[in-house]
């Protein structure tokens, strides 16, 4: 039978079915075996696909009343489709090459093959790892203008799925099929697309990068309870938060690519870093001020040494006054303490000046800087998370 339907004199392949007449419409259906390897570096996916096309050739009825399997493809006409966005791929030749063709006595064919697919998928990574993606495959005729062939997607079930067909870390929420016939200089040529919708889950940077970030933030924290005075403990808490976070950051950077956008976790990753860094200037500002109060108590210290001896000169001069005794001393005029904001004393070439601390002075001294900030930082970070994640959610 196949030796009558396909001889020289009665079919010749190099032409299309009804070369005179009217375009060879194939109905196409595809069956996604595998659905993996989405690299947002490279912005493509992996797909390993049955696909199946429909097409009528009335030089091949015949009077059998089953079908006619034919696994040398190449001695019938086959439309030349091929994936416009295709990086890379191949025919599965094991054990043998996974194409047939099954011919109906009405001459209806099925055409069956069986592909791996790298294909491209533009991702746009704004509300990323909480971001949704659209990935495309599309078929597209290479030679044959609309005038010979024109693709369709078949009506019953044009794309089908396994039922255990499951992403690492993205959810299929819907499939939708469309036209998307090109014209180019050469003419207008048929072109069908499906277009997969798909959620990330987002279940494995909240456990790699969200949760040991706030972990991190909260650690920087701990400085605000131990004692200013223990300098190297502080330092070296705040430094080794800063160094691990920024190891964290790197190591979500390197598997997204090279964007000129932020990403919502490049913010979140950048607010952290900043709620640690400020935890370690925090820690230098309170050093600061607790020096300084240290000096202006010295300082205090003496004014209060010096006033006192003054008072105790001035008593002995008052007394060896009242005895009628001259010894030599020195006028002393002594402002009243009380009316002192300012306290100046000189002593030869030395100038000792002690001013009474304002209330604002009086409150920012480092511990409660310290205090202030066990408050502060927490409010300022879970207001943070309040905005964020809401905004986020709502892309």
């Amino acid at each position: 039978m196949l030796n009558y339907l396909l001889s020289p004199t009665r079919y010749d392949k190099r032409f299309r079915p009804m070369s005179k007449g009217p375009p060879v419409e194939v109905a196409c259906d595809i069956f996604i075996n595998s659905f993996d390897s989405i690299t947002e570096t490279t912005m493509d996916y992996s797909v390993s696909i049955f696909m199946r096309q429909h097409w009528i050739d009335n030089r091949l009825r015949h009077n059998d009343t089953e079908p006619i399997f034919l696994h040398e493809i190449h001695r019938i006409w086959t439309p030349d489709a091929f994936f416009p966005n295709e990086k890379d791929g191949h025919l599965h030749t094991v054990t043998v090459e996974n194409q047939m063709a099954r011919i109906h006595s009405d001459g209806q064919l099925l055409y069956s093959t069986r592909y791996s697919l790298k294909l491209s998928c533009y991702m746009s990574l704004h509300s990323f790892p909480m971001d949704s993606q659209t990935c495309r495959i599309k078929l597209e005729s290479y030679g044959y203008t609309t005038k010979d062939l024109k693709f369709e997607w078949k009506r019953d079930k044009p794309i089908q799925k396994d039922d255990d067909l499951k992403l690492p870390q993205f959810g299929i929420t819907g499939i939708l099929t469309k036209n998307c016939t090109k014209v180019y200089s050469t003419g207008t040529f048929s072109c069908i697309e499906a277009e997969f919708y798909l959620e990330r889950e987002v279940g494995y940077y909240i456990l790699q990068a969200y949760l040991p970030s706030i972990i991190l933030v909260v650690l920087s924290w701990v400085s605000f309870w131990i004692s200013y005075e223990a300098a190297p403990a502080r330092v070296a808490l705040g430094v080794t938060t800063i160094l691990t976070l920024t190891t964290l950051d790197a190591g979500i950077r390197s598997q997204l690519p090279k964007v000129s956008y932020p990403k919502a976790i490049d913010i979140w990753m950048a607010v952290c870093l900043v709620f640690v860094f400020a935890a370690l200037v925090e820690f230098a500002g309170v050093n600061y001020i607790s020096i300084y109060q240290k000096k202006l108590k010295k300082q205090r210290e003496e004014v209060k040494e010096y006033v006192e001896e003054k008072k105790r000169q001035t008593k002995q001069v008052d007394k060896n006054q009242e005895v009628g005794c001259e010894c030599g001393t020195e006028n002393i005029e002594m402002e009243p303490l009380e009316r002192r904001n300012q306290t100046t004393i000189s002593n030869g070439s030395t100038n000792v000046t002690s001013k009474a601390p304002t209330a604002f002075q009086r409150l920012m001294t480092a511990d409660n800087i310290d205090k202030i900030s066990r408050i502060a930082f927490p409010v300022v970070f879970v207001t943070f998370n309040v905005i964020y994640w809401p905004t986020l959610l709502s892309r």
